[in-house]
């Protein structure tokens, strides 16, 4: 009877952890989709400049300004690399929609909207960016938001990471 005592509650403690690591594991990975995010706006900065382009945002703020004032989605192509940006009009709106999740590709792990692309699982996790120019006078500047939002054992859950990108040029 003590061994059996015993052995439950290891056993309930077993079951505990390896919950609320799900639960941390969800959390972090939140974090880091929404880093990546900001990421991918740099990269857009960043090409714009190295193309020679002048328009430092564009892609994301200009006509037909994907990103602002209301949120994009940023589709990676997954055989060149392409970044490209797509407003959320209606997509985002139906939180059920399947093109607002993020996919991840089973064979090398990377998470992209690949909505019904082979090789290519549903996750819980959308991916929401949000770029406003802030330029004042000759300082370029756009603050840039990124909200991961998904389900969690108690609820919706969400991290949101803002960041200031100046032009470099």
């Amino acid at each position: 009877m003590l061994i059996g005592l015993l052995l439950t509650g290891v056993t309930s403690l077993v079951v505990q952890s390896m919950q609320f690591s799900a639960i941390y594991k969800n959390d972090m990975l939140g974090g880091l989709l929404a880093q990546e995010g900001i990421e991918l706006v740099r990269f857009q900065r960043d090409t714009n400049r190295l193309q020679g382009n002048n328009n430092w945002l564009e892609g994301l703020t200009n006509p037909p300004a994907p990103c602002w004032p209301q949120e994009c989605i940023a589709k990676i192509n997954p055989v060149d690399g392409v970044v490209t940006f797509s407003r959320c009009v209606g997509l985002c709106a139906n939180a059920n929609n399947g093109e607002m999740y993020l996919w991840q590709d089973t064979a090398t792990g990377i998470y992209a909207h690949q909505k019904g692309a082979p090789g290519w699982v549903q996750t819980p996790f959308r991916r929401l960016i949000q770029v406003q120019d802030i330029s004042n006078g000759s300082v370029k500047a756009a603050r840039v938001t990124v909200t991961v939002q998904w389900k969690g054992r108690y609820g919706d859950d969400e991290i949101v990471v803002r960041d200031i990108l100046t032009d470099w040029q």
